[in-house]
């Protein structure tokens, strides 16, 4: 269950897929809320989202912990 335009691509593709395409989905959906946000303060939450939804699992960050870590130094 779930909307396609969350998936991860390696979710797409039918490979095995890891934590990181939770990650994936958490910063499409962080996107979706952000869109009509025109705040400066959420310049720094659409990097993380756009950190989050990176296409190639290496480039997300490694689990939900470093995730939050970023949140944090926002």
């Amino acid at each position: 269950a779930g909307h396609p335009d969350f998936a991860a691509p390696e979710q797409k593709e039918g490979v095995v897929i890891d934590h990181r395409a939770d990650l994936f989905a958490a910063g499409r959906i962080l996107s979706l809320m952000l869109r009509n946000c025109g705040d400066a303060e959420a310049i720094d939450l659409h990097a993380l989202a756009g950190r989050l939804s990176q296409p190639l699992p290496q480039d997300r960050p490694e689990n939900a912990k470093a995730a939050l870590q970023m949140l944090g130094g926002l």
